[in-house]
């Protein structure tokens, strides 16, 4: 009904309304028109909080009809597990819940498991950094690969570039019109490396001390982009003296600022120091999770004072990740089961 009916159907009904044989005056029926109106209007005024009411009470119901989520961790390993592993990872656990926000999750050691209520459905997932301990390999970047192509190489990976246009990029004084006096070519991805698969977490994780050819965390052009790297050059332990979120997320995800301990940040900077005007990875459970090309602009090498920033793609990704290097390792990692 258009307004014009609206106001229509109004007058129609204030005139019904007025007496048989009475000729309405115009200030009557503005009278009884000005009543309906607000009669309309504390109608649907009134429909539409009993309607916010009523959605209120659903989602109030739905919640508490909504049972806590409970998921099950099993030792990842073969062979027994002694009780006191599963309680030190059960203190390990609760500290990392209550970091990531959830302070009524309950952990408790049954049955040779972990059952955690009033978790986060992510602990379910095999690739939950909260059910791991996570450690930073630093590997130096050979050069750039995109996704793999075609029939899978059955042949070792190769350890150097097929050509030094594919090489990661070294910084070298160039002209002084660049950015800070220093100039880096620009680096193709190496064709000869399409054939090869990605190195899996499993194969990182056994061979940390060779070669390998890992994905980067979320590339952001849409198409899966690789390095090949060297062996590791040092192991960042899982357990940092401190780890917190950046709250302004980085363009397809969020930042992770890292402070290292006295021991590691010494060897954080023996590395970059070694590797000063080279590109490192960091290498965290078999994906590069940052490649940072060490101090571009500077003449000579300066401490990073232990810190170096990570990346997660989601912000849920990127507290599991700080609450997992700020809460040391599990005695044995776990997984659930489905």
């Amino acid at each position: 009904m258009s307004l014009t009916d609206q106001i229509q159907d109004l007058f129609d009904r204030a005139s019904s309304s007025v007496p048989a044989g009475e000729v309405p005056s115009p200030h009557a029926l503005h009278q009884r028109l000005h009543r309906r109106q607000l009669r309309t209007r504390i109608s649907t005024m009134g429909g539409g909080a009993l309607a916010i009411a009523v959605s209120a009470l659903a989602l109030f119901v739905g919640l508490a009809s909504n049972s806590a989520y409970a998921v099950t961790l099993y030792p990842r390993v073969t062979g027994s597990v002694a009780t006191t592993q599963l309680i030190a990872d059960k203190q390990v656990m609760t500290a990392r819940l209550r970091a990531v926000g959830f302070p009524n999750a309950t952990v408790k050691v049954e049955h040779g498991a972990l059952v955690v209520t009033n978790g986060p459905k992510g602990l379910a997932s095999p690739t939950s950094l909260l059910t791991s301990s996570p450690q930073l390999l630093i590997r130096s970047v050979t050069c750039y690969a995109g996704a793999q192509s075609g029939p899978v190489s059955s042949n070792p990976l190769p350890t150097t570039c097929s050509g030094p246009q594919y090489a990661a990029p070294t910084i070298t004084p160039g002209d002084t019109s660049s950015v800070g006096a220093f100039t880096a070519p620009t680096t193709q991805p190496d064709p000869a490396l399409s054939a090869y698969p990605t190195t899996t977490p499993a194969q990182d994780a056994a061979s940390p001390n060779a070669s390998a050819l890992l994905s980067i965390l979320n590339s952001g052009t849409g198409a899966t982009q690789r390095y090949l790297v060297g062996p590791s050059l040092v192991t960042l332990s899982s357990k940092v003296a401190s780890a917190k979120v950046v709250d302004t997320p980085k363009a397809g995800g969020w930042i992770v600022d890292v402070q290292l301990n006295p021991y590691e940040s010494q060897l954080w900077d023996q590395v970059a120091a070694e590797y000063f005007h080279h590109q490192l990875a960091i290498d965290l459970n078999g994906v590069i999770v940052e490649a940072p090309l060490i101090q571009p602009a500077n003449s000579s090498f300066s401490s990073f004072d232990g810190r170096m920033q990570l990346f997660a793609v989601t912000k849920s990704g990127a507290y599991d990740l700080a609450a997992a290097l700020t809460s040391g390792p599990l005695a044995v990692p776990l997984v659930a089961r489905g």
